[in-house]
């Protein structure tokens, strides 16, 4: 089973506040339950809704981490309890989306025989907080380990 998540909109913003009435505040408060569904066994994938909403993966992993608006360094915590790792959240924009589109024997990993898709991050990941994950910049992009972006990419 796999389930598919926009972590980018786990956060309590203007649009959440103005839906709660309509659904009512215990559902409200079940949303976007990712930590629940990988507990459960079921296998997370990734995305966005763009263009309703921003196509940054690394601004998405740092909400899905948080679980707070990455604009309001000050925001409170929404539903703490369902925050994810890291690995988790990368593991949803690469393999596991290779896997559900049955690709993963071509692609979503770095393995000999695989088509060499990567970028070349500014910084690690996993030696900075995650309420700077969002401010990563990509230094370059790889397709079939040809650079085919150079240039800094800005969301």
């Amino acid at each position: 089973l796999f389930a598919n998540f926009q972590p980018f909109w786990m956060f309590r913003d203007s649009a959440f506040e103005a839906g709660e009435p309509l659904i009512g505040p215990e559902p409200s408060e079940r949303l976007y339950e990712i930590r629940s569904f990988e507990q459960a066994g079921t296998r997370i994938v990734a995305g966005s809704d763009w263009p309703v909403t921003t196509a940054n993966p690394l601004l998405a992993i740092q909400v899905g981490m948080t679980r707070r608006d990455p604009m309001d360094a000050g925001a409170p915590v929404w539903n703490p309890a369902q925050r994810v790792s890291l690995d988790t959240l990368l593991r949803a924009y690469t393999i596991e989306g290779a896997t559900l589109n049955h690709r993963e024997r071509d692609t979503g990993s770095l393995e000999v025989g695989k088509a060499a898709d990567f970028i070349i991050l500014d910084r690690d990941l996993f030696a900075i907080p995650p309420e700077d994950i969002g401010e990563t910049r990509v230094l370059a992009t790889f397709v079939d380990g040809v650079q085919v972006s150079p240039y800094r990419v800005d969301f």
